[in-house]
Protein backbone atom coordinates (compact mmCIF):
# COMPACT_ATOMS: atom_id res chain seq x y z
CA UNK A 1 0.00 0.00 0.00
CA UNK A 2 1.72 3.48 -1.14
CA UNK A 3 1.45 6.42 0.67
CA UNK A 4 0.65 9.63 -0.90
CA UNK A 5 3.25 12.55 0.07
CA UNK A 6 1.40 14.45 2.87
CA UNK A 7 -1.73 12.77 2.20
CA UNK A 8 -2.11 11.11 5.57
CA UNK A 9 -4.37 12.32 7.87
CA UNK A 10 -1.41 12.49 10.35
CA UNK A 11 0.29 14.47 8.83
CA UNK A 12 -2.54 17.39 7.53
CA UNK A 13 -3.99 17.65 10.87
CA UNK A 14 -0.76 18.80 12.24
CA UNK A 15 -0.38 20.82 9.37
CA UNK A 16 -3.80 22.62 9.31
CA UNK A 17 -3.44 23.16 13.10
CA UNK A 18 0.48 24.85 12.42
CA UNK A 19 -1.55 27.04 9.85
CA UNK A 20 -4.22 28.11 12.63
CA UNK A 21 -1.78 28.72 15.25
CA UNK A 22 0.68 30.92 13.42
CA UNK A 23 -2.36 32.66 11.88
CA UNK A 24 -3.95 33.46 15.36
CA UNK A 25 -0.63 34.49 17.22
CA UNK A 26 0.06 36.67 14.32
CA UNK A 27 -3.16 38.80 14.48
CA UNK A 28 -3.51 38.23 18.43
CA UNK A 29 -0.58 38.48 20.21
CA UNK A 30 -0.27 41.30 22.51
CA UNK A 31 -3.30 42.80 20.58
CA UNK A 32 -4.54 45.59 23.35
CA UNK A 33 -0.52 47.24 22.87
CA UNK A 34 -0.17 46.97 19.20
CA UNK A 35 -3.19 48.35 18.20
CA UNK A 36 -2.77 52.37 16.28
CA UNK A 37 -4.46 54.40 14.55
CA UNK A 38 -3.54 55.40 11.14
CA UNK A 39 -5.79 57.70 8.75
CA UNK A 40 -6.75 54.84 7.45
CA UNK A 41 -8.41 53.69 10.64
CA UNK A 42 -9.75 57.13 11.81
CA UNK A 43 -11.76 57.09 8.37
CA UNK A 44 -12.78 53.80 8.78
CA UNK A 45 -13.92 54.80 12.47
CA UNK A 46 -15.54 58.29 11.17
CA UNK A 47 -17.52 56.25 8.64
CA UNK A 48 -19.10 53.99 11.44
CA UNK A 49 -19.98 56.18 13.38
CA UNK A 50 -21.68 57.95 10.89
CA UNK A 51 -23.73 54.82 10.07
CA UNK A 52 -24.39 53.85 13.42
CA UNK A 53 -24.58 57.19 15.30
CA UNK A 54 -26.51 59.58 12.39
CA UNK A 55 -28.34 56.64 10.92
CA UNK A 56 -26.69 57.31 7.37
CA UNK A 57 -26.04 54.45 5.44
CA UNK A 58 -22.71 54.71 3.13
CA UNK A 59 -22.21 52.63 -0.21
CA UNK A 60 -18.94 54.27 -1.83
CA UNK A 61 -16.26 53.85 0.86
CA UNK A 62 -13.04 56.01 -0.67
CA UNK A 63 -9.67 53.72 -0.40
CA UNK A 64 -6.61 55.39 -0.84
CA UNK A 65 -4.28 52.14 -1.54
CA UNK A 66 -6.58 51.27 -4.62
CA UNK A 67 -7.87 54.84 -5.33
CA UNK A 68 -11.54 54.08 -6.01
CA UNK A 69 -14.16 52.13 -3.55
CA UNK A 70 -13.89 48.70 -3.03
CA UNK A 71 -17.23 47.92 -1.57
CA UNK A 72 -18.95 48.88 1.52
CA UNK A 73 -19.81 45.27 2.71
CA UNK A 74 -17.12 45.34 5.48
CA UNK A 75 -17.95 47.98 6.70
CA UNK A 76 -21.84 47.26 6.88
CA UNK A 77 -21.12 44.35 8.91
CA UNK A 78 -18.67 45.94 11.23
CA UNK A 79 -21.20 48.57 11.85
CA UNK A 80 -23.52 46.37 13.13
CA UNK A 81 -20.40 44.95 15.78
CA UNK A 82 -19.73 48.70 16.85
CA UNK A 83 -23.42 49.42 17.35
CA UNK A 84 -23.72 46.45 19.79
CA UNK A 85 -20.83 46.99 21.66
CA UNK A 86 -21.48 50.88 22.29
CA UNK A 87 -19.33 52.09 19.95
CA UNK A 88 -15.96 50.47 21.02
CA UNK A 89 -13.19 50.34 18.18
CA UNK A 90 -10.90 48.03 19.87
CA UNK A 91 -13.82 45.71 19.44
CA UNK A 92 -14.51 46.32 15.20
CA UNK A 93 -10.61 45.11 15.25
CA UNK A 94 -10.98 42.42 16.87
CA UNK A 95 -13.74 41.02 14.38
CA UNK A 96 -11.29 42.16 11.46
CA UNK A 97 -8.51 39.99 13.10
CA UNK A 98 -11.01 36.84 13.73
CA UNK A 99 -12.16 37.55 10.08
CA UNK A 100 -8.58 37.05 8.77
CA UNK A 101 -7.91 34.06 10.51
CA UNK A 102 -11.13 32.49 9.34
CA UNK A 103 -9.82 33.66 5.91
CA UNK A 104 -6.71 31.92 6.13
CA UNK A 105 -8.47 28.75 7.22
CA UNK A 106 -10.54 29.53 3.93
CA UNK A 107 -7.40 29.78 1.65
CA UNK A 108 -5.70 26.16 3.94
CA UNK A 109 -8.91 24.46 2.26
CA UNK A 110 -8.64 26.18 -1.44
CA UNK A 111 -5.19 25.18 -1.93
CA UNK A 112 -5.58 22.05 -0.63
CA UNK A 113 -8.50 21.83 -2.95
CA UNK A 114 -7.01 23.28 -5.49
CA UNK A 115 -3.49 21.55 -5.47
CA UNK A 116 -2.96 19.50 -2.69
CA UNK A 117 -2.21 19.26 1.25
CA UNK A 118 1.13 21.00 0.73
CA UNK A 119 -0.23 23.73 -1.58
CA UNK A 120 -2.85 24.33 0.94
CA UNK A 121 -0.56 24.54 3.81
CA UNK A 122 1.80 26.92 2.13
CA UNK A 123 -0.94 29.05 0.97
CA UNK A 124 -2.58 29.20 4.51
CA UNK A 125 1.53 30.13 5.76
CA UNK A 126 1.84 32.78 3.44
CA UNK A 127 -1.58 34.64 4.16
CA UNK A 128 -1.19 34.08 8.09
CA UNK A 129 2.71 36.04 7.73
CA UNK A 130 1.54 38.44 5.32
CA UNK A 131 -1.29 39.88 6.61
CA UNK A 132 -1.07 40.03 9.94
CA UNK A 133 -2.18 44.18 9.64
CA UNK A 134 -4.91 44.69 12.44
Amino acid sequence: MKMKFLGNKYITIPLFVLVVILSSLMRFYNFNNLQYFSGDEEIFHAILRRIVVEGKPVLVIPNAQVGSSIGSFFHLLSASIFFITNNNPSVVQLFGSTLGVVTTIAIYFVGRLISGNLMGFFAGILLSCLSCSR
